[in-house]
C-alpha cells in the first residue's frame, strides 16, 4: 500500500500509513527502512540496523547509498561492509564498494575491485554517472594480478 501512495505521489499519506502501521504492530526493521525512505532520516535506519541485531543488510545498504551520494567514501565503504557480512550475493553492494574504494584509491581491496572491473555496467541497475572516470585502471589491474 506505502508502495502505491508513493507512485501516486503522495508521500504524505504513505508516511501516514506506515506510522500507523508502527503504532497498531510496533517496530520492524523493514517498517522502520519504509519511513525511513520516506523521511530520508538516516537515524531510522541505523534504528533498524540495531532494532534487527545486525542481521538487516537493507538498512546498511540504503546508508551507504545515500553515503556514497554525499560523497562520504569511507563511510560507504563501512556500511557496506555490515551488510556484505550478512548477504554477501548482492551485485550491487559490491559495485557500489568497488566505486567507492576507487574514489578513496584503496586499491588493496582486491575482491570488491575485481567484481567493478569484471561485470558490465548493463549487468547491474546503476546509472553510467556511478562508474568514474578511472585513472587508477593501471594500478587496479595490477592489484588484480596480486
Amino acid at each position: 500500500m506505502v508502495t502505491c501512495y508513493q507512485l501516486l505521489q503522495k508521500p504524505h499519506r504513505a508516511e501516514m500509513v506506515v506510522r500507523e502501521q508502527l503504532r497498531a504492530k510496533g517496530e520492524t526493521p523493514y517498517m522502520l527502512t519504509a519511513l525511513a525512505d520516506l523521511t530520508d532520516s538516516d537515524a531510522l535506519y541505523e534504528q533498524a540496523w540495531a532494532l534487527s541485531k545486525g542481521r538487516y543488510a537493507r538498512a546498511k545498504r540504503t546508508l551507504a547509498k545515500r553515503c556514497f551520494d554525499r560523497g562520504e567514501y569511507q563511510a560507504c565503504v563501512g556500511h557496506l561492509d555490515d551488510a556484505l557480512a550478512v548477504q554477501p550475493l548482492v551485485p550491487q553492494s559490491w559495485f557500489l564498494k568497488g566505486i567507492s574504494c576507487m574514489r578513496l584509491e584503496q586499491v588493496t581491496t582486491p575482491q570488491a575491485l575485481r567484481f567493478t572491473t569484471f561485470v558490465p555496467p548493463s549487468a547491474l541497475s546503476c546509472p553510467d554517472a556511478l562508474i568514474p572516470p578511472c585513472p587508477l585502471r593501471p594500478a587496479v589491474c595490477n592489484a588484480m594480478r596480486r
